[in-house]
């Protein structure tokens, strides 16, 4: 149970940076791990283990005058991408959101940026928006529950946040101004293991959020009760499924998925422009917020990965998170320069069409391909 905390936790912290080094002890594991997925988009050739990844974009078709590029990472080359950032109006579910997901032939796998959603409740009997839940959830636990709800035969079998969920959490409520006495704000973030069912199937799921709380008290001053309201929502919420039993194998493709995961500067100028102008406030401070949002989501996402894979140890310190992973950092034709790919392999390769092969094939030697180096 906690081999696959780890990997929540390492999804929080991989989108938020790179790791440190990386010990020799857990290299055994990750490379068995890693074989367990090393089929899947392999473009079988030759003998040994292969696992090949290709580049993948995350666009926004919609949201401003031309379709942009919002993220970037590395999936699968035989899974397939579909959607991408969505637009709402609503009273609780508004402006921008992800939809978007990549899945393993025959859906045995995938990966999910999911949509938000908000809640709001009141003790005044106040009608409530459509488009919100009605509840007042105070944790991101208690929002992870409900969500697991909405799926077939869905439950969380088991809790479990890293310390960097909570410190990504605690550090976004410090920069809100709770001077009001009778309101408060805080955020939190959770990463939850989840059972279900899909068409007549048992999936298991390491589903992490972070959530924003609002609660507000409204005193009587005498002529009745204090009435309270609340409002809340989710602002990052990422899954990884795959069959019941199978999960731990896709580990690897995870956190290659999270290691390589980029949001496009370009975009990001634009997101906080966009969110200056709706909410009137200077557009440095809104790049800023915007920043430390996506950062909050690398090192939720990551880090719940590492979380659920587990240690020994219940104070899971990053070099031991890395080694866990088991990932090596190469130099490559990338826009960052660099692509993350899962280790105990023999060699990496970036091929013409823009894919990437780890192998432990000794005979593999491509024409239409280079050999990657370590870029440190």
């Amino acid at each position: 149970m906690r081999r696959l905390a780890a990997i929540l936790a390492s999804l929080s912290v991989a989108i938020a940076a790179c790791g440190a080094d990386r010990g020799d002890a857990a290299q055994p594991a990750a490379q068995q791990a890693a074989q367990g997925a090393s089929n899947q988009g392999s473009g079988n050739q030759g003998s040994g283990n292969k696992l090949r990844l290709k580049p993948v974009s995350i666009m926004d078709p919609s949201g401003f005058e031309r379709p942009m590029l919002a993220a970037s990472s590395v999936i699968p080359a035989d899974w397939t991408p579909e959607g991408g950032i969505i637009w709402r109006q609503g009273e609780c579910n508004t402006g921008s959101t992800n939809n978007w997901q990549a899945t393993a032939p025959g859906e045995a796998a995938g990966i999910f940026l999911m949509p938000s959603f908000g809640w709001r409740a009141n003790t005044m009997g106040m009608p409530l928006p459509q488009d919100c839940v009605p509840a007042a959830f105070q944790t991101a636990d208690e929002a992870a529950a409900h969500l697991a709800r909405q799926l077939p035969g869905g439950r969380v079998v088991q809790v479990q946040a890293a310390p960097e969920m909570k410190q990504a959490a605690q550090m976004m409520t410090s920069q809100v101004y709770n001077g009001d006495p009778n309101s408060r704000t805080w955020f939190d973030a959770t990463s939850a293991r989840v059972e279900y069912t899909y068409q007549g199937a048992p999936y298991e799921a390491i589903v992490s959020l972070m959530t924003f709380h609002m609660m507000m008290t409204m005193p009587g001053y005498g002529f009745g009760p204090d009435s309270q309201s609340a409002a809340g929502g989710t602002m990052l919420v990422t899954a990884f499924a795959a069959r019941k039993g199978t999960l731990e194998q896709h580990m690897p493709v995870f956190d290659a998925f999270v290691a390589n995961y980029r949001q496009d500067p370009a975009y990001a100028q634009r997101m906080a422009q966009h969110q200056a102008k709706m909410s009137g406030i200077m557009i440095e401070g809104s790049r800023k917020r915007h920043q430390a949002i996506m950062e909050s989501y690398k090192t939720t996402s990551s880090s719940s990965i590492d979380i659920w894979r587990g240690s020994d140890d219940d104070a899971i310190r990053r070099k031991e998170i890395d080694a866990i992973r088991g990932e090596d950092t190469f130099s490559a034709d990338t826009p960052s320069g660099e692509i993350s790919l899962p280790s105990g392999y023999s060699s990496a390769w970036q091929m013409n069409d823009g894919s990437f092969v780890v192998t432990d094939d000794q005979f593999f030697d491509p024409m239409d391909g280079k050999r990657l180096s370590p870029a440190y």
